[in-house]
């Protein structure tokens, strides 16, 4: 997938991207990633493809980490194919779910009976009914406004309701690790980014829910749970939490001007991991470890 125009020729941008904060692929297409897939159908199964056979490296390992007996029923937001949910079904043979994904994606999938397939947008359309929230590898595709969007989604959705977030978690300081290497293909290719455990906790705080601690796996991502406070509409306003609908121009602007005042959210540009020189893009915040 590495290989496509879709990362590659995103990935030539990547020095617009490291000075402004903008995806470099939105210098291919002003809808972004998602806009550049919908009118590249071939790139877009090659992605698909992708992320279904990386699924299912890590699906056995958030199978062992977690124990999913004491649902009844599970929502998997932006799940791609439901290849997760399936095989949470599959052991827990007394446990429902609904798959929450695009309609181009949900026209491929059909429903069973303890399997429900409902079409929307977790921008702007309410999720599914359940009493666990699961985002596999979801957040980490967009920017910090974006991301508290999508994650008030779920904070909305029920009262008290858990919330599974699987994603890699990037450590705090300078030391080596590969999701630093992620990071910087995640903000040319889709404009999202790879995050420390704190800023993991303030986007989660802000689209109320309470993050309770995380569980490692066997691979390199980790399993944060915690449960929904569901923020009424007037206190996500005094939080600075943005009831507008999403457009993907706002996803396009500069990162500077993305973030939740008074939420603790702060902008989502690199200017802390990644710095320009007249020579290229270099390390930047941390010194580089010895």
């Amino acid at each position: 997938m590495t290989g496509t125009p879709f990362c590659w020729d995103a990935l030539g941008h990547l020095h617009h991207a490291v000075r402004t904060g903008e995806a470099g692929i939105s210098r291919l297409h002003p809808g972004g990633w998602i806009g550049y897939l919908d009118v590249h159908p071939g790139q877009r199964a090659i992605f698909q493809a992708a992320m279904t056979a990386k699924a299912h490296d890590d699906i056995a390992a958030v199978l062992d980490a977690h124990d999913f007996s004491g649902y009844r029923r599970i929502c998997d937001v932006g799940g791609g194919h439901g290849h997760l949910l399936k095989a949470v079904l599959d052991r827990y043979a007394e446990t429902s779910g609904a798959l929450f994904e695009l309609p181009v994606v949900a026209a491929e999938i059909p429903s069973t009976r303890r399997f429900d397939v409902v079409a929307g947008d977790f921008f702007t359309d309410p999720l599914p009914d359940a009493d666990l929230y699961v985002l596999m590898n979801v957040v980490h595709d967009w920017d910090d406004n974006s991301a508290v969007a999508i994650l008030s989604a779920v904070g909305q959705a029920r009262r008290g309701a858990a919330v599974l977030l699987l994603e890699a978690v990037m450590p705090e300081g300078p030391q080596r690790h590969w999701s630093k290497t992620l990071d910087v293909l995640m903000l040319a290719v889709t404009g999202g980014r790879e995050r420390t455990l704190t800023e993991y906790r303030d986007l989660l705080s802000a689209a109320g829910i309470d993050l309770a601690g995380t569980t490692p796996t066997a691979t390199p991502f980790s399993i944060m749970h915690g449960h929904t406070r569901h923020i009424p509409a007037d206190s996500a306003a005094s939080a600075g939490i943005s009831s507008a609908p999403h457009t993907q121009e706002a996803a396009l602007r500069p990162a500077s001007s993305r973030h939740f005042h008074g939420s603790g959210i702060r902008p989502s540009h690199r200017t802390g991991r990644l710095r320009c020189t007249d020579d290229g893009i270099r390390p930047g915040g941390h010194e580089r470890p010895r």
